[in-house]
């Protein structure tokens, strides 16, 4: 991933094979190892549902055949909705605006909704072909701010998508300088206003994200 890792960390290619407590790696290199973790990420799987209604799409900015993301094309009557399922750089804030879109699209509350399934395919595919194209992380941030803002559009939620998107920037330029304090750093809602508190300990040290941690402080 190319970070400025600290002493003792560094990145190696696929593992090949295991000699007793030596990994040997996909570069002819090798090293002792004491543990292994395996950190397999995520895949889609939805067994319990039936072949037609389950969403087949490797993990992206935006899998196929979701109409703004969420309303799946190939079965359920637009009666069937994926949320969440985007690989993210937003987290919460796409899910609170998908699940408020949702809500609206299945009261009818959205003013040019239901459109025709030709047309909800159409954008699916616009959407696709725009994620084809990202070459990057800041690419992917604005493409998921984008993303947003069409949502909110039709809902009235988001209040700065600029703000955001300046602050996912910063972010990840932490990251790439220095990817053990970059959790340190504050940052100020664009909702609210509140800057949040300084971590009492660096979090490398400190290793707690509970709320007691980062919320409840004076």
């Amino acid at each position: 991933m190319g970070f400025n890792w600290p002493k003792g960390i560094e990145e190696r290619p696929l593992v090949q094979k295991f000699d007793g407590n030596v990994a040997h790696f996909k570069d002819g290199s090798s090293a002792e190892i004491d543990a292994v973790i395996f950190c397999t990420g995520y895949k889609y799987s939805f067994p319990f549902m039936e072949g037609k209604l389950r969403l087949q799409s490797s993990p992206s900015m935006f899998p196929d055949n979701l109409y703004k993301g969420s309303v799946y094309l190939l079965g359920g009557n637009n009666q069937l909705f994926y949320m969440g399922i985007q690989d993210q750089q937003y987290s919460f804030t796409m899910f609170d605006v998908q699940a408020l879109w949702i809500c609206k699209y299945i009261l009818r509350k959205i003013s040019d909704e239901p459109k025709s399934l030709s047309e909800m395919k159409s954008n699916a595919q616009k959407w696709c072909q725009k994620r084809s194209e990202l070459k990057n992380c800041h690419d992917e941030i604005d493409f998921q701010t984008e993303f947003i803002a069409d949502l909110s559009k039709d809902v009235g939620y988001y209040p700065d998508a600029t703000k955001a998107r300046e602050m996912f920037y910063t972010w990840e330029h932490d990251k790439k300088k220095n990817i053990v304090t970059y959790r340190d750093q504050c940052f100020t809602s664009i909702f609210t206003g509140t800057k949040s508190p300084r971590p009492t300990a660096p979090w490398s040290q400190a290793k707690d994200d509970s709320i007691k941690a980062f919320v409840n402080k004076k």
